[in-house]
């Protein structure tokens, strides 16, 4: 569910805001393609869903309204002057990764304003939308978006990679729009047609390009001068442990699994488990801290999964699956490629399976 606040200030803008409400309600947006279309909502599947639009009343406190909930929304949409919605979101603005989109339009829908988080944050994409239905001028900025060129920041929102360095986004814009190369490093199979300013590395003399993007599940990799390190969220850890588990214990037993392993905590997807740990207290607090998806699974369901697991007796006798976390890591991923078997530690184990992924242009 994608939540979006609308703000109009006039008569005319209220019933703007009923056009756009009904727009937007009327739209799935596929999570996985980061795309929109089209929908009735009787057909949906595991990484959809739509918007849910808060029209705020006329009589409430629009400004204050916008301070108590500001990191709520995924977007705000204002119809009215953009110098109001300035004022409203300026005090809160903090970063192009953690801001909603905001968007402005005049009373009439004539023009669509993205203001804020224009790629990261979807409002070039949601503007325009809307400017399409509204038959209306949506008014991109970007520069990247009108001169055409290659936007890493959207290129790695829409393939569901995470930039560790959200600062090193100017430096590879900036080499783009001079029609400079940037340099490519990848550990996953390229699939589509690099863009023109891309360079893809395959070769150590390569490397001697100033700018580049490393494409890995381990954001340490440097190849060039100034790194953009994406990495794709691809890995599911499969979990067990003992019931009553320590936050603390558990939260260090799987990051330090991950530093073992080069994997970034940046890489994680998911977590997984059996069903009778939906309630496990360390495991919702780690899902909770590092804003990662936990689910789980019933043992018959993982009892089906093929493949070759190592098996525990005992464990299958108090959970009725012979192994828990790889099945579980499997289940969810998708995918056999098990790149980090059962290990255990102090009642706690893990496992990490990776999906099929290629860096796709």
């Amino acid at each position: 569910m994608k939540k979006i606040c609308i703000i109009a200030f006039t008569d005319n803008g209220i019933k703007a805001a009923g056009q756009i409400k009904n727009i937007l309600e009327g739209y799935l947006i596929d999570e996985s393609a980061n795309s929109l279309e089209k929908s009735n909502f009787e057909k949906s599947d595991s990484v959809s869903c739509h918007y849910f639009v808060n029209l705020l009343e006329k009589s409430c406190n629009k400004k204050a309204y916008v301070a108590d909930n500001f990191n709520c929304y995924d977007a705000f949409i204002f119809i009215g002057a953009t110098g109001i919605a300035v004022r409203y979101i300026a005090p809160h603005i903090k970063s192009k990764d953690v801001d909603p989109a905001v968007i402005v339009l005049d009373e009439h829908g004539d023009f669509v304003i993205p203001l804020l988080s224009g790629h990261l944050g979807g409002a070039n994409e949601l503007a325009s939308l809307i400017a399409e239905k509204l038959s209306s001028t949506p008014v991109i900025t970007t520069a990247t978006d009108i001169n055409a060129k290659f936007a890493v920041d959207l290129w790695t929102k829409k393939t569901n990679q995470y930039i560790v360095d959200i600062s090193k986004i100017k430096d590879v814009s900036s080499a783009v729009l001079k029609d400079e190369h940037v340099g490519l490093y990848s550990d996953f199979e390229i699939e589509g047609t690099l863009p023109k300013q891309i360079k893809l590395c395959d070769s150590y003399a390569d490397y001697n390009l100033n700018i580049g993007i490393a494409v890995s599940i381990d954001e340490n990799i440097k190849p060039f001068n100034i790194t953009l390190n994406a990495v794709p969220k691809l890995a599911v850890i499969g979990v067990g442990c003992r019931k009553n588990t320590d936050s603390d214990s558990f939260e260090n037993f799987i990051l330090d699994i991950l530093r073992e392993q080069n994997i970034s905590i940046h890489a994680v997807d998911m977590l997984a488990s059996i069903d009778i740990k939906k309630d496990e207290k360390c495991i919702l607090d780690f899902s909770k801290k590092y804003g990662i998806t936990f689910k789980t699974a019933t043992a018959d369901e993982l009892m089906n999964i093929k493949g070759k697991f190592t098996a525990s007796s005992f464990v299958k006798s108090i959970t009725g699956v012979d192994n828990v976390c790889e099945r579980s890591a499997v289940f969810f991923s998708k995918s056999n490629k098990i790149v980090l078997g059962k290990t255990s530690h102090n009642g706690m184990t893990c496992a990490i399976a990776v999906r099929d992924w290629k860096c796709k242009f």
